[in-house]
């Protein structure tokens, strides 16, 4: 695990699309990426904090269905 301080990025993808892709690598890691135009973020994530996010993401959602 690594000890590196917390960094806050932040990434305007209200302009359209944001192309979401999720990787593993031969260790097993995961790397979600979110890609518009240029611009591409990378997310290295355990399988369970992939896990979370999904939950996350689709109860936002249901939230904003029921709005």
């Amino acid at each position: 695990m690594s000890s590196a301080m917390p960094e806050r990025i932040s990434f305007y993808f209200l302009d359209g699309l944001a192309l979401p892709r999720i990787e593993c690598s031969p260790t097993g890691a995961l790397c979600l990426t979110l890609t518009q135009g240029p611009e591409q973020l990378a997310v290295h994530l355990s399988y369970p904090s992939l896990e979370a996010l999904w939950f996350e993401l689709t109860s936002a959602l249901a939230q904003v269905r029921r709005s």
